[in-house]
């Protein structure tokens, strides 16, 4: 429904009125705020909100938020608030199931899982993308609340390349409880001949899967849709919604009308570094076709029409790939 009004009221009198809005008491308002009163033994402390604007002629437009965490950073503790608004017809039964569906988010199990960062290391030139790998993993252990101390990993990686002579991929490994391992392993494992036989993964991943966003150990996705194409060396995994995202071990970019072009992140993909690092350096690392690279939106046909397949990786670097059916 629409309400209108004309007032004088100022922005700060209006939102001070509005909020907490009936979507989250239950309606009618005024009562049911009495009911809560009545009920709660306490405060709630802050478990709404709004986002919006004002635009220069006057006019606004602000949302409101039905689900709130409230984080103290201080004390590394969350709060975060579950319930329904109650109207005249509602039913205790569904309404307790829609909260069960709301904290689900807090309930479901998370398998146990490292972070992964795998970097090549040259004598010429250190290990390749330092940066840009130490910010992903910095990301990533900030979104699982991961404590970890960069000095120290940095201090480690030091001693481990003084000892280096030959080429090699580093591999770190970084728990859930801030401890941190480092491998090395030969270039030679896990090469594979060019051009790759890439497919289609025969099922599609849920771009809303965090997994999808982070490198880890928890691999399950990936190992599936691997297991799905046992006639191709590696699979192209797609969305819901029909977009192609990414190889199990790689990102990709395709030569498609004469540009080259890679899914982007909300596609659901992991941003590999090498990738990351080609989009911000159009003329750096040139590929063999002097060509920038962009995002865009990328249709399973597309892999029929496009003039060449590539798999971008930070060790390999540009692979070439042919497409099976």
């Amino acid at each position: 429904s629409t309400v209108e009004a004309q007032t004088r009221a100022p922005l700060s009198q209006i939102l001070a009125n509005m909020f907490p809005c009936a979507s989250i008491t239950g309606a009618p308002k005024v009562r049911t705020m009495e009911i809560i009163k009545q009920l709660e033994p306490q405060p709630r402390g802050v478990y709404t909100g709004s986002i919006g604007f004002l635009a220069p002629d006057g006019t606004a437009q602000f949302n409101v938020a039905i689900r709130t965490v409230l984080v103290d950073r201080e004390r590394g503790q969350a709060t975060y608030g579950v319930g329904s608004g109650i109207v005249w017809d509602s039913l205790a039964a569904e309404e307790y199931e829609e909260c069960k569906v709301k904290s689900r988010v807090l309930t479901e199990k998370r398998p146990s899982f490292q972070l992964i960062e795998t970097m090549l290391w040259q004598s010429d030139g250190g290990l390749f993308l330092l940066d840009e790998h130490l910010a992903r993993l910095r990301n990533s252990a900030e979104y699982f609340g991961i404590a970890w101390e960069e000095a120290a990993l940095l201090a480690e990686l030091d001693s481990l390349m003084d000892n280096l002579t030959e080429p090699v991929k580093v591999r770190l490994l970084l728990g859930q409880d801030g401890r941190f391992t480092l491998q090395t392993v030969p270039l030679s494992v896990g090469a594979r001949p060019e051009p790759v036989r890439v497919g289609l993964a025969k099922e599609p991943v849920n771009s809303q899967t965090v997994w999808l966003y982070h490198k880890t150990t928890n691999r399950q996705m990936y190992d599936a849709a691997r297991a799905s194409r046992p006639d191709c060396d590696d699979v192209i995994l797609h969305n819901e919604r029909g977009e192609l995202t990414e190889a199990s071990s790689s990102n990709i970019a395709l030569l498609l009308d004469g540009e080259l072009v890679t899914p982007p992140i909300e596609s659901g993909l992991l941003g590999g570094t090498f990738r990351s690092y080609l989009l911000k350096n159009p003329k750096g690392l040139q590929n063999p076709w002097a060509l920038p690279l962009r995002e865009k939106v990328l249709a399973i046909a597309d892999l029929e029409r496009a003039q060449g397949i590539y798999l971008l990786n930070s060790v390999r670097g540009w692979g070439t790939a042919v497409y099976i059916p």
